[in-house]
């Protein structure tokens, strides 16, 4: 699967070094910060380092992941949306409810799928379920 990636902190890039080594292709790599682009670039061979998040969505990709401050992941959660992409958000989806229930029609009207990354969630104490 060829992705996108949005925001290359340290959860950005151990998403990037794990989609790596499950085979997928990682063709952008998007973040404000030069030095954490620096960071991948020293790392991985990818075609698209960016601070620009558009130019990110303009290359061919099936799904974005979505690693960058919790204040951007609705608003682009719905960009790759609306660009046909399936999505990853690290958790928290966001820092308020605003736009999500938008983003949950649009991925329905649009047939993707959103998931958001969790490694907690089958832990009882968060299923209701605490001994």
């Amino acid at each position: 699967m060829r992705l996108i990636l949005l925001g290359a902190g340290s959860i950005g890039r151990r998403h990037l070094q794990n989609a790596l080594a499950l085979g997928h292709e990682v063709v952008a790599v998007a973040d404000p910060d030069p030095s954490s682009l620096g960071l991948v670039r020293r790392q991985w061979h990818i075609p698209v380092l960016t601070a620009d998040v558009s130019e990110a969505f303009r290359q061919r990709a099936e799904a974005a992941v979505i690693c960058s401050p919790t204040v951007e992941h609705v608003s682009q959660a719905r960009w790759a949306v609306r660009e046909g992409l399936h999505v990853l958000v690290e958790k928290p989806l966001s820092h308020t409810l605003d736009q999500v229930d938008e983003l949950i029609a649009e991925a329905a009207a649009a047939q993707r799928v959103v998931l958001i990354g969790c490694n907690l969630r089958f832990f009882p104490s968060l299923q209701g379920s605490a001994p």
